[in-house]
């Protein structure tokens, strides 16, 4: 729900400051901070920010922000209820959802929005603890499994990649120790983000009710000890040539810190600025530097394993190779344009490519994309419904063939609605999580309600990782001219459902629809040429 922007400022000025650090001089309003994300930056902005900057002018640390950062809120249940999935359903569907809904806020609504207003943190903790350690689904495809590395080469030898990686990591772990990375902030503000995630990205141990004593504790305790572990592969992985299937399952887990954080990790500070220009490769393809001899050799770990141990581990060995062999793992690469051409065409890059699925996808049905709650302390992440009112008027327009003017006024509305789902989700105002939380509280009160019933129903995506029923789908910006994309289900989702099958073709129809003079100037450019 977009407010107006005379209400918007109205709310602004009402609202009156709770906490001030004086170091860094970050001012948390208790009500209408993060309404500054719906309005466009006007020249009234720039003086504040500069003040703000000269008063922070010294080097703030990592977690400096962390005590000013203001706490989840609790959206006004009036407003999530009001919003639905009015595009998926039938006149009589909706209608039963609407009785629903009024039925709820008037009877367990208001009780349970209490007892989340009682707790602080109240999305953070339920969405940590039933949605990514609650599930007892295996985590190794239902999960982020692999990252895409930057456009440099580096090495074919992978012990030297080992060794460089290595040390980068324990870099940037005295840094994170040291609070010496910069704060995240909003590209282009002084509005910070939540730093919390960075603390168990390393050394973050598990408690193990089994070998707790003799050689296998020790053992284990070498490893629980550890910073982090390097896994050797034995056979080469990754997308050859143009064959998008690519089923290599590495990396990480999603639980303890979300995407961007796994990102800066990977990305930023390891793989792209320390990994290939800090550290180096020589000619051949080894390690800079001198070899150190005094270090001592690699040992092997000793362990005793009982035969029951020894048979739920082929047990769990014969899943994981099962779970693996039905995973259907694509990436698509899109060379013809991207994130510089978008922007010329005034087109926000995150709406173009959801349109763009919705679209490819060939029917309508619940489409969820993440968002980051970071804005407040410990946020983690929340929803945006992709699939709006407004996209599928657009869709249909398309088509059917719609006049050109007439579909693009279509898309640019249908862009803006997307948007403007994604603000309210940065800004706690979505409305899945706390759909989510609802009904964990009514759970745990042993109350049942048939409306919180029927949206866990349509919300399993939420509650488990597993896509046995669903498919996913991300993409990464590789640089001015490039967008990878990467679609992962299940066979049988494959076979059913194909996805990115005309999506090259279609982000070429878009490109037409937002610039239609496009082809005539590429087409003048080339005559002129020859």
């Amino acid at each position: 729900i977009m407010l107006s922007t005379a209400r918007i400022r109205k709310k602004i000025q009402k609202c009156y400051i709770t906490k001030v650090n004086t170091y860094p001089p970050y001012f948390s309003c208790k009500s209408g901070t993060h309404i500054f994300i719906f309005l466009t930056p006007s020249l009234s902005c720039f003086p504040f920010q500069t003040v703000v900057r000269l008063l922070s002018s010294r080097k703030p640390l990592l977690y400096s922000y962390q005590t000013s950062l203001p706490h989840l809120p609790v959206p006004p249940i009036q407003d999530t209820l009001e919003r639905s999935v009015k595009p998926l359903l039938d006149v009589a569907g909706f209608q039963r959802m609407t009785r629903l809904a009024a039925e709820f806020e008037k009877s367990l609504g208001n009780p349970l929005q209490k007892h989340l207003k009682l707790k602080a943190l109240w999305a953070t903790n339920y969405v940590q603890k039933y949605v990514y350690l609650r599930s007892r689904s295996p985590i190794m495809v239902n999960s982020d499994y692999y990252g895409f590395p930057v456009c440099v080469t580096h090495t074919a030898n992978q012990a030297a990649r080992a060794g460089n990686i290595i040390t980068a990591l324990f870099l940037y772990r005295r840094k994170v120790n040291r609070e010496e990375l910069n704060p995240s902030r909003i590209p282009g503000t002084v509005i910070p983000l939540c730093a919390a995630q960075y603390l168990t990205k390393m050394s973050t141990r598990t408690f193990f009710l089994i070998f707790s004593s003799g050689v296998n504790k020790r053992s284990l305790d070498c490893i629980e000890n550890a910073a982090f572990f390097v896994t050797l592969d034995d056979q080469e992985e990754g997308m050859m040539g143009e064959d998008p299937s690519w089923t290599k399952l590495c990396v990480t887990k999603h639980s303890w810190a979300d995407a961007p954080i796994v990102a800066h990790l990977l990305y930023i500070s390891l793989t792209l600025a320390t990994d290939a220009f800090h550290l180096g490769y020589t000619a051949d393809g080894n390690c800079r530097g001198e070899i150190e001899s005094s270090l001592p050799p690699p040992q092997c770990l000793s362990w005793d394993i009982p035969l029951e141990v020894q048979t739920q581990v082929s047990e769990s060995l014969a899943v994981a190779q099962a779970l693996a062999d039905d995973v259907d793992c694509r990436v698509f690469p899109f060379r013809e344009f991207g994130k510089g051409r978008i922007k010329k065409m005034k087109m926000s890059l995150d709406s173009f490519v959801q349109l763009a699925l919705q679209l490819d996808r060939g029917t309508f049905c619940l489409t969820y994309e993440a968002s980051m709650t970071r804005l407040f302390r410990e946020g983690r992440t929340e929803t945006v419904r992709s699939c709006s009112n407004e996209s599928c008027v657009f869709v249909l327009a398309l088509e059917a063939g719609e006049d050109g003017e007439h579909c693009r006024k279509l898309f640019r509305k249908a862009a803006e609605k997307h948007q403007n789902l994604y603000r309210l989700a940065m800004t706690g105002s979505s409305i899945d999580r706390h759909l989510f939380c609802l009904y964990v509280v009514s759970k745990y009160l042993g109350v049942e309600s048939p409306f919180l019933k029927e949206v866990s129903m349509t919300q399993k995506c939420l509650a488990c990782f597993s896509s046995k029923i669903f498919s996913f789908v991300s993409y990464i910006i590789m640089g001015e001219e490039m967008i990878n994309f990467h679609v992962s289900c299940t066979e049988t989702v494959r076979a059913k459902q194909p996805y990115l099958t005309t999506l090259r073709f279609i982000f070429l129809v878009y490109r037409t629809l937002l610039n239609p003079d496009f082809k005539e100037a590429t087409k003048a450019n080339s005559d002129k040429q020859s």
